[in-house]
């Protein structure tokens, strides 16, 4: 059975810090199978994924949005990810 995907936020006290601990291979894998990336663009994809969910998480308004964009300028082009 898989694991669900999950985000666990952990702010302190004094709201100075905060954990975030992510789960989204569910996430990334239905991604990587729908864009039929290689393995290295995959984890490229992935690490961008995992970074606008948790950014997005933090957002404060219900229309507000984070857009992640890298551009490696390599073979995996840009890479873009969109969490509201």
């Amino acid at each position: 059975m898989k694991q669900p995907d999950y985000l666990l936020k952990i702010i302190d006290r004094d709201q100075q810090v905060r954990v975030f601990l992510s789960h989204t291979t569910n996430l990334v894998d239905e991604a990587c199978r729908r864009h039929q990336t290689s393995a290295t663009a995959s984890a490229a994809l992935g690490r961008v994924l995992t970074g606008a969910v948790m950014m997005g998480s933090d957002l404060k308004g219900e229309d507000d949005i984070v857009t992640l964009k890298f551009d490696g300028q390599g073979p995996a082009g840009v890479i873009m990810a969109t969490a509201g």
